[in-house]
């Protein structure tokens, strides 16, 4: 909640984003929850939350297994481009996806490497590992936009509160010159009814 608006922005990209796609959902975090129950929204979607905003390892082996065997996993989290400026991205994290970036297919793989006891539980394993690597590189990015985003937050927050305090020091100061005016002229005024009295006094003699 203190990271401005790049929590909501996120999760309306992600809404927008999904609105065509025919897919599972899984939704982390209490913020984004709250946000999607504020618009009413009606897909169906798994909803975990962490104990901390950053998933202990334990946290995230649990949603590497949930996600590991979907052919497609793509991942919503904001991106920081400058400490100033933190955008909604996602990012296809599935291990073919990669094979095929590096212009090397599963087949091919097996080629490369003698594997025992079984090339399919070692690859199990490694899908695994590879999944709880990506999902822990799209939450380190997403904590470090998140942290850049409560920087910039924090330092609009302290200029208000200066230009705040600027002004209400200058009404201060308004108001004890003010007053010290009206201390004055009170004494002005006590000054000229007591010489008046005086007069008054000398002409009824």
């Amino acid at each position: 909640h203190f990271s401005g608006s790049i929590n909501q922005d996120l999760t309306k990209y992600f809404v927008d984003s999904i609105k065509t796609q025919k897919t599972d959902q899984v939704v982390i975090g209490k913020t984004a929850i709250e946000w999607l129950n504020s618009i009413n929204y009606s897909a169906t979607y798994k909803k975990i939350i962490f104990k901390k905003g950053y998933p202990e390892s334990q946290e995230l082996d649990v949603l590497a297994r949930i996600v590991k065997d979907y052919s497609q996993i793509i991942v919503y989290y904001p991106k920081m481009r400058t400490v100033m400026l933190q955008i909604p991205t996602s990012k296809d994290i599935t291990q073919t996806a990669y094979l095929t970036d590096m212009k090397v297919s599963v087949e091919d793989a097996k080629k490369l490497f003698i594997f025992e006891p079984e090339f399919s539980k070692i690859l199990d394993y490694f899908e695994s590992q590879v999944t709880n690597l990506l999902l822990q590189q799209a939450f380190l990015e997403g904590e470090l936009s998140r942290t850049a985003a409560r920087l910039v937050s924090m330092d609009e927050s302290q200029r208000n509160a200066d230009r705040v305090i600027k002004q209400n020091a200058s009404i201060l100061d308004h108001k004890k010159k003010s007053a010290a005016n009206g201390r004055l002229l009170e004494t002005y005024a006590s000054i000229i009814l007591t010489r008046k009295a005086q007069e008054d006094a000398y002409d009824y003699k």
